[in-house]
């Protein structure tokens, strides 16, 4: 699904991605063999094309923070089936709501299988950092809005 986003590109936005998906170019080897496309000057599409090239190069070598940087946070989903063998899901479970929210469990599912770190058994910093080791990506349950502010 990364292939088939132009979001990384400055000045596309969904708007653009949509006009270029339904002029038939749906990934980037469509953008990067069209000659010329409506709406792109030359020299733009040569940046843009220049840009294109280089994400393939990031994208072959594994490097996903490249990705991470440039994509919407909404559209990080793109990025899955290219790291799902290093996938973290990840849900905390607290006490309550709220700045004093204590945490009282963290799981974890990879690939190996499930984690479950207990407050005053086994979840610690170590036992945590330990548990996400390699991961690539983290997919969360409530997002930023809840699971990575603890």
């Amino acid at each position: 699904m990364i292939r088939r986003t132009f979001l990384i590109l400055p000045t596309v936005g969904p708007r653009s991605e949509r006009g270029l998906w339904r002029q038939g170019i749906v990934d980037w080897d469509d953008f990067l063999t069209a000659p010329r496309l409506p709406g792109f000057s030359a020299a733009r599409k040569g940046r843009l094309d220049q840009l294109l090239l280089d994400a393939d190069e990031f994208l072959g070598r594994g490097e996903t923070s490249y990705f991470h940087r440039l994509l919407p946070r909404g559209e990080h989903w793109r990025l899955y089936k290219d790291v799902c063998g290093d996938v973290a899901f990840l849900d905390i479970e607290t006490d309550g709501l709220g700045p004093d929210a204590i945490v009282t469990v963290v799981g974890i599912h990879r690939q190996g299988g499930f984690i479950s770190l207990v407050r005053g058994i086994d979840l610690t910093p170590s036992n945590l950092c330990e548990a996400l080791h390699g991961c690539r990506m983290l997919v969360t349950f409530n997002g930023s809005s809840f699971d990575l502010t603890y």
